[in-house]
Parts: structure tokens; C-alpha cells; sequence
């Protein structure tokens, strides 16, 4: 009896020892939810509410499971959290809330992804740079963040039916050869699909506002066509407003960005012509009344070294490049750069008129000064 004991007590010695050895030698192993708690480096934010979770004090693991909430409360996953971690499978746990940081989970080895209805957030490029193949994506989840699933080995993603916007970059440079999009998407930003294998889509109606380049570098044999739904077309240098409908939609285009040191207007933005360049598009401004205005005016103008006009213009709102210094501009046509002339005779004496005004103010405020 006692070496029976004996031996169920040398066994239970030798298991202690062995969990221990797999505990603190790092060993790559599924600890679950109660030893993963001791061994994250996390807080509570009282200001918000949240349990944030920083990372692992020290540990290495294949595999690691996410809570849903910590005594009651739900959890932050913070910014790089995990981040290069060489972790090759995480799960997150059901029923409760967990908000995803960005570049979390991003640069590990993870090989697929499951969201379920405990996550409402997930952060820029939070899964970047893995190497899922397949991504599951619960309902409730309304945006998915620039970069989000980007730079994996994707060939199939469920899509909630919830999703309402796909931000800049999401599912880029990926192995997609199919994807559907619900009808409650809105917008579809920049690349988002660009540097797949996807060979035709439909863009559904509830699309409003469309990124240049969506499905660049894909596999279509013929081109995608966008409904009379989509509104605004998007590009890191230009967004366009849509008018018209069918063949005799048009582009205004608005908000333009200096790309080295010029702007250059694009002739169509998905087969639609660009024809207006809208008030406000590249535009400095004046000083502003008084005296500090008046000497600050020049460092208000915004400089462009190049401005490239699109060969279907047909207008240029005023006040477009109001107090700008433009060094050069390309027209592609002479109809084109007779639009320019006139244009920038009418802004040039508008322009004018305003230092003028600002001068005079500026000379009866010193006046006002010496009396």
C-alpha cells in the first residue's frame, strides 16, 4: 500500500515538473485562457472602461487564446500588442467584447482567422504580413481597417453581410480568386483588392464611394463596371465627384495633393472623364487683415512645380488655385490651355483685389496706431 503511495506521489512530482519545464522554457504550446491571464502584461483603463492587453511578460507561443473579457470587463488588444511574435494560431473567445489594436497580430506566422461576435474593432494592418489563407468574419462587424488582412496568402474570405466599409489596402497583394461583396458595402477604398487573382465582381448599388485602383493588378477579362449609385471616386492625390449617369457621367475633381512637387490632374478616372476642377482644389490662402497678415501673405501661397491639366477639361472653378505659385503648367491641348489663360487672368485680378484690400487695412491700422 505505501509503495502504491509511494509511485502515484513519484508520478505526481514528475508531471509538476514537466508542466513546469513547458511553462518556463518557453516552450511553443496552447496555454489556455486562465494561464494566458497570468502571463499577460496588461492593465485596466479606468477612463475607458477596458482591460488593455500589451503583449506577453516574456513568453513565446505557437498558439495563444484571446479572452473576451477580464473580471467582467472587456478587453483591449494594444497596439503591437503581439506583434512579431512568431505565433502561428490565436483564437479569440466568444461573448463579451474585444477590441483589436493596430499591427496587433501583425508580422507572425498565423495561417487562418476567425472573428467572431465578441470583436467590434479591428485596427489598422491588426493582421498584416501572416500567412492566412482563410479568414471567417461574423456579422456585426461594419468597417474592416486600412490594411487589415493585407500581404497574406488569402484564397477565401467570408464577408459579413453587415460590412459597410472596406478601407485603403484591406485584403492587398493576396491569392483571391473570388470575392463578394454585400449589399450594405458604401465604400471601397483605395487597393483594397489590388494584387489578387480575382477574374470579374459586381459592385453592388449601395456602393458610394469608390478608391482608384481597387482591383488593380487582378485577373479580369473584361472590365468591372460601376453602378450610377457610386457618387465619389477616391485616389491618395485627387478625389472626383460624379454628375451624370451611364455613358454621360462626368468628374469634377476636388481636394488635389503635391506628388514630388506637382499635381497631376488624371484625363478619366475609371473610364469616366474628368471635365471641372472644383473651387477650393489646390488653393493657399491670403494673409488675412491687419499688419501681421499682410507681411505672413507669401508664406500663406502654396507652391506647384508642375500642374498637368487632363485633356477633357472643360472648366476651372474660381478661386481653384487661388494664391498659388505655379512654375509650370502642362495643357495638352490649345483648347485646353485657352481654359488655363482665362482662368488664371480672372484669379490673378481676383487675387489682386484682396492683397489691395489687406494693404489698405494694414496702412489705416498704423495710422489708427500714430493719431
Amino acid at each position: 500500500m505505501k509503495k502504491r503511495i509511494f509511485g502515484i506521489f513519484i508520478r505526481g512530482i514528475i508531471f509538476i515538473l514537466l508542466f513546469s519545464m513547458c511553462a518556463t522554457t518557453g516552450e511553443k504550446h496552447d496555454p489556455g485562457e486562465a494561464y494566458l491571464l497570468k502571463h499577460f502584461i496588461n492593465e485596466y483603463d479606468k477612463d475607458i472602461g477596458f482591460y488593455i492587453l500589451k503583449g506577453l511578460n516574456g513568453e513565446e507561443f505557437h498558439s495563444i487564446t484571446v479572452p473576451s473579457n477580464i473580471k467582467g470587463k472587456p478587453v483591449r488588444i494594444a497596439e503591437k500588442a503581439f506583434y512579431q511574435k512568431k505565433i502561428k494560431s490565436v483564437k479569440f473567445l466568444p461573448d463579451g467584447k474585444i477590441n483589436i489594436g493596430n499591427e496587433a497580430f501583425a508580422n507572425n506566422e498565423i495561417t487562418e482567422v476567425v472573428i467572431p461576435d465578441s470583436i467590434n474593432m479591428i485596427g489598422k494592418r491588426a493582421f498584416a504580413n501572416n500567412k492566412i489563407t482563410n479568414v471567417v468574419i461574423s456579422e456585426g462587424i461594419k468597417i474592416l481597417s486600412e490594411g487589415v488582412f493585407a500581404n497574406n496568402a488569402l484564397t477565401n474570405v467570408n464577408l459579413p453581410a453587415s460590412l459597410e466599409v472596406i478601407e485603403i489596402r484591406a485584403f492587398e497583394n493576396n491569392a483571391l480568386t473570388e470575392i463578394n461583396i454585400s449589399e450594405k458595402i458604401r465604400d471601397i477604398g483605395e487597393r483594397a483588392f489590388a494584387k489578387n487573382k480575382i477574374n470579374s465582381v459586381v459592385i453592388p448599388a449601395s456602393v458610394k464611394r469608390f478608391g482608384m485602383d481597387v482591383f488593380a493588378e487582378n485577373n479580369f477579362q473584361q472590365p468591372f463596371v460601376l453602378p450610377d449609385s457610386v457618387n465619389e471616386i477616391s485616389s491618395s492625390l485627387v478625389t472626383g465627384m460624379i454628375q451624370g449617369t451611364g455613358s454621360n457621367r462626368t468628374i469634377t475633381v476636388k481636394n488635389g495633393v503635391i506628388n514630388n512637387n506637382g499635381i497631376n490632374i488624371p484625363s478619366a478616372m475609371y473610364g469616366i472623364p474628368v471635365t471641372n476642377i472644383a473651387k477650393g482644389f489646390f488653393a493657399g490662402t491670403s494673409g488675412g487683415a491687419g499688419l501681421s497678415g499682410y507681411l505672413d501673405r507669401d508664406k500663406r501661397r502654396k507652391k506647384i512645380n508642375n500642374l498637368v491639366l487632363p485633356t477633357s477639361l472643360t472648366a476651372i472653378e474660381f478661386d481653384a488655385f487661388a494664391f498659388c505659385d505655379i512654375v509650370k503648367v502642362t495643357a495638352p491641348s490649345k483648347t485646353v490651355q485657352d481654359i488655363w489663360d482665362d482662368y488664371i487672368k480672372r484669379q490673378n485680378e481676383a487675387d489682386e483685389l484682396i492683397y489691395k484690400k489687406e494693404y489698405n487695412s494694414t496702412v489705416n491700422q498704423m495710422q489708427g496706431m500714430f493719431r
